[in-house]
């Protein structure tokens, strides 16, 4: 065995997730009204399928795990840089890393600033159809919801695959690997799912 090899170090994941958050400094991360949200409690503006075991989720926004993170959920923003955000889930004390993927399309403070804001969205969500209000509780998207409901239960799909939400069929990730296709009719609901 060539000595080199012996002695090749191997890095554990918390040193590299310090890394990443040390990798070209800390910046702001500004909601729709300008004000700064690294520091302060935060919420989220629409369902979160995190990976709890990992802490960790994406700014792709895979649709991972069934451990949901809801609606509205009050986070602690800790910092923020070019390629990760960390932030704390307020009531279970759980720290978890967002992880940004230039395939979002837009920068992470902007992709992040349409997860994360400063105030809650949940009368918003009170004034949909009984369907959209089902699909956000669950977290999941449902045949008969609207454009909106999806939104707020799944967030954004990816832009390089959905490039406008105005179109008629819209592309999530459900992981690194698989998606799937959400078909909405003419009328802006869903009428079909297809994994």
């Amino acid at each position: 065995m060539p000595l080199v090899s012996r002695f090749t170090p191997v890095i554990p994941l918390s040193l590299l997730l310090i890394g990443l958050v040390g990798c070209g400094g800390s910046m702001p991360l500004k909601d729709s009204s300008g004000e700064d949200m690294v520091g302060k409690v935060a919420y989220t503006q629409h369902v979160l399928r995190p990976d709890r075991v990992k802490g960790r989720l994406y700014s792709l926004n895979y649709q991972l795990s069934d451990a949901i993170m809801p609606l509205c959920t009050k986070v602690k923003v800790s910092e923020i840089n070019r390629k990760v955000m960390v932030f704390t889930e307020l009531e279970s004390g759980r720290e978890f890393q967002y992880l940004y993927h230039k395939a979002t399309g837009v920068p992470i403070e902007t992709a992040a600033a349409e997860t994360f804001a400063l105030s809650c969205n949940a009368a918003e969500a009170k004034r949909l159809s009984s369907k959209d209000q089902e699909g956000i509780k669950r977290g999941e998207i449902l045949v008969g919801m609207s454009k909106k409901g999806v939104l707020l239960a799944a967030g954004k799909p990816p832009a390089h695959r959905t490039p406008s939400t105005d179109a008629n069929q819209w592309i999530y990730w459900k992981n690194r690997f698989n998606t799937m296709a959400i078909y909405f009719n003419d009328k802006g609901l869903v009428e079909r799912i297809v994994d």
